[in-house]
């Protein structure tokens, strides 16, 4: 479990420490349920983002409280996964892929022990302030190196139009990496929403068609599903961040019944390849248009343990 807090140079930590009396009291979990909290903060307006390369690729959102104000109601060794690099420590559940917990290395959050404010229920990450905390300008951290059987292979698609790119990308150790073909991310629909699953993902996605998407490292991934299991929720088994999503749909019976119109727009989403752009490297930031969808976590239900 993370380590005791220390305070930082930032202006979140700079503030006076509530009193009993202010505290909210939070609870999350994962999205399997296997891993469970309680937390008393202030009430959540704002939350700490860092640069750090594995808190951008897993879109962590961090909350630090003191230590006697957190307790672990369920998960154990067995249910908690960890990884860690150069800039921080951290444990996500070994089921569904939610990161939850983790300690700064280096950098202005050094030491402290943070939750990921995602996994809290009932808090809209969409509507949060965001202070930026610039870890990566401290603790220099190395680039991960892409598998040779990617760097070997290029994606099949033969796409028409001018600025035709190919970005790559991987999770934080390299055992699972991807490269897609397709137009500048400017100019290719992204989207992000807050739905159960990919809040706690912090999922900006594009939706590539699978002949321009190449993975490697199937075989390293754990397949978490839920509910109508529609879609596949694949992440890193070793580092815990998530590259792609894997699109099911519905049985072939199902698809069969519909209309023809309907069939055949249900069996193009089928082979659409889901990509994270976080994980993704060279991405233009500045230049890309998220596309927002924020009808939140309604109709989700913690699972019984």
């Amino acid at each position: 479990m993370p380590i005791p807090r220390q305070e930082t140079g930032l202006s979140l930590s700079r503030l006076p420490l509530a009193q009993a009396g202010d505290l909210v009291s939070y609870q999350g979990n994962c999205h399997c349920g296997k891993n469970r909290f309680e937390v008393n903060l202030s009430e959540i307006k704002s939350a700490i983002s860092c640069n750090c390369s594995l808190c951008h690729k897993l879109g962590y959102l961090w909350a630090f409280p003191e230590p006697g104000d957190v307790k672990y109601t369920n998960g154990s060794v067995e249910t908690l996964a960890g990884f860690e690099t150069e800039a921080l420590s951290h444990e996500f559940c070994s089921t569904c892929g939610t990161g939850l917990y983790g300690t700064h290395k280096g950098g202005p959050l050094e030491g402290q022990a943070g939750i990921n404010v995602r996994a809290i229920l009932g808090v809209n990450s969409f509507k949060l302030e965001e202070e930026k905390a610039d870890t990566s300008a401290l603790v220099p951290e190395k680039p991960t190196e892409l598998p040779q059987a990617l760097i070997e292979n290029t994606p099949l698609a033969e796409l028409r139009g001018e600025n035709i790119k190919t970005y790559t990308g991987s999770c934080q150790c390299g055992a699972v990496a991807f490269a897609v073909k397709t137009p500048p991310l400017s100019q290719v629909e992204v989207k992000e929403d807050n739905c159960s699953i990919c809040v706690r993902r912090a999922g900006i996605s594009i939706y590539p068609d699978c002949d321009q998407v190449i993975i490697i490292g199937h075989e390293n991934t754990t397949t978490y599903s839920f509910g109508r299991k529609f879609n596949l929720s694949p992440f890193c088994k070793t580092c815990g961040v998530a590259c792609y999503g894997i699109c099911v749909g519905p049985p072939q019976e199902v698809i069969d019944m519909l209309p023809e119109d309907k069939k055949a727009y249900v069996e193009k989403l089928m082979r659409v390849t889901p990509l994270y752009i976080r994980a993704m490297n060279g991405v233009e930031w500045n230049e890309i248009k998220i596309e927002r969808s924020d009808e939140g976590t309604e109709g989700y239900v913690v699972p019984d343990e």
